[in-house]
């Protein structure tokens, strides 16, 4: 367990993946709330926290932002860890009305005598596919968590793109049949002379960090220059 003033072990590293995180756990826990027996006025009150740190992140960004801006953030960000690790430890932790699968949605580690599992965001991969070079494709990866920021979620190790060249729109996923797997973004593709000036299809989605597959996102075309 995390000692006093330790970030807790389930909270993102980086400021950047924090929003996403947290949205989601406050969504899960307000929709589960009643069933586990927690107050409504606690989920509030995290969810002011929540919004007090997105605020004041907004802001810290924003370019003409100096030491205050970035003081106020980090004291947000001090008070919304604190209020998440309370209610982990306080009201989800030791909980029996928490199941695995539960503990999974929030965000955080199952209890376990092997290994734990960080899972794969419940969020979709948006994906801005543009011409690049000739026969090249840039797929530009956002998550429709966060879609105004770059980076990967929390819990995502890899973006997983599916795609095909096709007469027409295709019926699913399952006529994607070329898939490519990248770290960041943009994602290069690279097509042969005979695809240009045709129709290439593509989808993403996000692969956790034990290769879960996360959801495919809208399918999105683009002409091969």
């Amino acid at each position: 367990m995390p000692g006093k003033g330790k970030t807790p072990y389930y909270f993102p590293s980086r400021d950047a993946d924090v929003i996403s995180w947290v949205r989601n756990f406050i969504t899960v826990l307000a929709a589960n709330a009643a069933r586990w027996g927690i107050a409504e006025a606690l989920v509030t009150a995290l969810g002011a926290l929540a919004m007090a740190f997105e605020e004041a992140y907004n802001r810290r960004m924003l370019p003409d932002a100096g030491k205050v801006s970035v003081a106020q953030k980090d004291l947000a960000l001090k008070a919304l860890k604190k209020g998440v690790q309370d209610m982990v430890n306080g009201h989800i932790n030791h909980n029996p009305a928490v199941t695995p699968d539960d503990r999974v949605a929030l965000g955080l580690y199952i209890y376990s005598a092997t290994r734990n599992e960080i899972p794969v965001p419940g969020t979709t991969v948006i994906v801005r596919a543009v011409p690049g070079q000739v026969r090249q494709i840039i797929a530009y990866c956002t998550d429709s968590g966060t879609p105004e920021r770059r980076g990967k979620p929390y819990g995502a190790k890899s973006i997983e793109l599916a795609c095909a060249v096709l007469p027409s729109p295709p019926s699913g996923i399952e006529d994607l049949v070329r898939f490519v797997t990248a770290s960041k973004s943009p994602v290069v593709l690279t097509f042969r002379e005979e695809d240009r000036g045709k129709t290439v299809y593509l989808a993403g989605r996000w692969r956790g960090h034990q290769e879960q597959e996360g959801v495919w996102g809208s399918v999105v075309p683009v002409i091969v220059p």
